[in-house]
């Protein structure tokens, strides 16, 4: 039997799968710093769209109060989201918003989550962190379950 002679490009893939199934990062600490950076404008990001929701739910509501029993739950869920956004990137509080609620109709708002489920998608589909991932990930399929009105 005739051995074939080892390439360098079987050589240094086999060192990049022995380091990766080892457990190694081959990451320098600039892109770690860079990637727990963008991951943070991320979670910001998350929670500034769900700040400013709860303040079109918060404004509807005040418009239209038989609708505060159906989008009280979505308030709550947005407000606990907001704060696992907060704890996972050590965020300040949402700012005292000075801007003002929009008045949304339920068909509004369901067409306001499902964009909202899309952006969470693609900011976990970006993320660096698989916990970053996984946060908005969950966030995207907690509001999915949560949709309410005739159009679900």
């Amino acid at each position: 039997m005739i051995a074939s002679p080892l390439s360098r490009r079987a050589l240094v893939g086999g060192l990049i799968s022995a380091a990766v199934l080892s457990g190694c990062s081959l990451s320098s600490p600039s892109s770690t710093v860079d990637g727990e950076a963008a991951d943070r404008q991320r979670l910001t990001r998350a929670r500034d769209l769900s700040q400013q929701l709860i303040l079109d739910i918060q404004m509807t509501v005040q418009r239209h109060p038989h609708l505060a029993e159906t989008l009280s739950r979505l308030q709550a869920l947005h407000s606990t989201q907001i704060a696992q956004f907060i704890k996972a990137a050590k965020l300040p509080s949402p700012p005292a918003s000075t801007m003002s609620g929009m008045l949304l109709t339920t068909r509004t708002v369901n067409a306001r989550e499902q964009a909202l489920i899309e952006e969470f998608r693609k900011l976990a589909l970006q993320a660096d962190r698989g916990d970053v991932a996984a946060l908005l990930a969950s966030a995207a399929a907690g509001i999915d379950q949560a949709l309410v009105g005739p159009t679900r």
